[in-house]
Formats: C-alpha cells, sequence, structure tokens
C-alpha cells in the first residue's frame, strides 16, 4: 500500500475538529494499517464527531490491534460515537468482542443496539444467535428489522428461526 500522505496525519491534529473529523474519513479509507495508532490517539479527541469519524475509520483498517482501544472507548458518553465504535468491531471480525457485542444489545440507546445486531450479524458470530432472536422482540423497529436481517445472514442449514409468532 501506498504510504499515508503527511497532510492526513497533520491534518488529524488540527485545531478544527471539521479537518480532524475529515482526516479521519480519509485515513479510513486508506484502509492502510500505517493508520490504526493515529485513529487510536483520536478516539479520545474532545469532538464527538471525531472520536466517531476514527472509530468508523478503524473499522474499515479491520486490524485487530484496534479491537481493545475501541472497547475501552465504548465507555463514551456520546450515542453515536458508541454506536460507531461497535460497528467497528462489527468489521474487524475479532471473534473476542462478541461477548462485548452481547452485552451492548441491552445499551440504553437503540442506536448502539441497532449497531451491535448488525455487528454480530456481519461477524457471523453463531454465540449471538441467542440474543439476535431476542431483538425480535426490542421496543425499536430499527433494532427490530436489523436483528432480523442479522439473522438472515446465518446459515440457515445451521439454526431454526423462528422470526414471527406461530398461531
Amino acid at each position: 500500500p501506498a504510504p499515508i500522505p503527511p497532510r492526513l496525519l497533520t491534518d488529524l491534529k488540527s485545531t478544527a475538529p471539521e479537518k480532524r473529523r475529515a482526516a479521519a474519513d480519509e485515513l479510513g479509507g486508506l484502509r492502510s494499517r500505517d493508520a490504526v495508532m493515529p485513529l487510536i490517539a483520536a478516539l479520545t479527541d474532545k469532538d464527538a464527531k471525531v472520536r466517531e469519524a476514527a472509530a468508523f475509520a478503524l473499522g474499515q483498517t479491520t486490524d485487530s490491534r484496534a479491537v481493545a482501544p475501541l472497547t475501552k472507548a465504548l465507555t463514551d458518553k456520546d450515542a453515536t460515537v458508541r454506536a460507531s465504535i461497535v460497528f467497528a468491531l462489527g468489521m474487524i471480525g475479532d471473534r473476542k468482542s462478541g461477548q462485548t457485542l452481547s452485552k451492548l444489545c441491552d445499551d440504553v440507546s437503540a442506536m448502539v443496539r441497532a449497531a451491535a445486531v448488525t455487528a454480530i450479524g456481519v461477524m457471523q458470530d453463531e454465540q449471538g444467535v441467542d440474543e439476535l432472536k431476542e431483538m425480535l422482540a426490542d421496543p425499536s423497529f430499527d433494532v427490530r428489522y436489523d436483528a432480523a436481517w442479522a439473522l438472515g445472514h446465518f446459515n440457515e442449514a445451521n439454526h431454526e428461526f423462528t422470526l414471527a409468532p406461530e398461531y
């Protein structure tokens, strides 16, 4: 892969949050392992949109070095940031994240719960199937929809799913 343009690393440290966010977005698009450490540092940015972009960008790298820092960052107060972190964990696909994702199905934010069920489906984490089935009864339509989508991505030969009550 081509080296990271130095401009992006400079912009990631800019005083302007818009520049930092744009740099994180662009670094994610490069999908470069060299971007992982600067993006991990951006997970603690004071601006929520920068943290959100950094988390998503780390997911785009699919580098397992990001799993522990992303997991630590799940304490973020901003639900949009937490949802981006959850989705990033799903993109990385590290099986060690499965239990963390299942726990996030209980998050107060429907956005985070929806991201968690989507990530479980993307990862094809069979240990999360029971959690996904439970999420079909979530009060949020988006969470129920994403749980049904996630269940649909598992090999149906190995699971019998009941997506609607039997009458």
